[in-house]
């Protein structure tokens, strides 16, 4: 992934491919930055047919890509591209779609229970022997 032609350091790039050939890129940004990246694929992972889509927002990216298009990755976020056949991407869009309708807010349990939401780095480590 670059930006206007030039590498960029704030996005960790991990992809993950299937034994069908679907790949899943997760890319994380980590700092402030929100642009629109381009994205190039290697032919060697481009099958006839691929389609690009943007997992966690649930749209097509490009019907029938070449491998090269333009993602958008949220300051301090996580976006998750895919890149597969209709088939292959089929039963993931089902699935996607139906987790992207799930109430995701904090559990009642630990809203009851504030004091287990209070960041564990702002606790002090204990001097041994107390």
């Amino acid at each position: 992934m670059t930006k206007g032609g030039r590498k960029v350091y704030n996005l960790e790039v991990l992809p993950r491919i299937n034994t069908d050939g679907t790949l899943m890129v997760i890319v994380i940004n980590h700092d402030k930055t929100e642009a629109r990246y381009d994205v190039k694929v290697d032919q060697v992972y481009i099958k006839k047919g691929m389609e690009a889509w943007s997992m966690l927002d649930e749209k097509t990216i490009e019907k029938r890509t070449d491998g090269k298009f333009k993602f958008s990755v949220p300051s301090w976020g996580v976006s998750v591209f895919m890149l597969g056949t209709p088939k292959n991407l089929g039963q993931i869009k089902s699935v996607q779609a139906r987790l992207n309708k799930k109430d995701m807010s904090v559990p009642r349990y630990f809203l009851d229970r504030p004091d287990l939401l209070k960041p564990e780095y702002s606790v002090p480590i204990p001097k041994i022997g107390e």
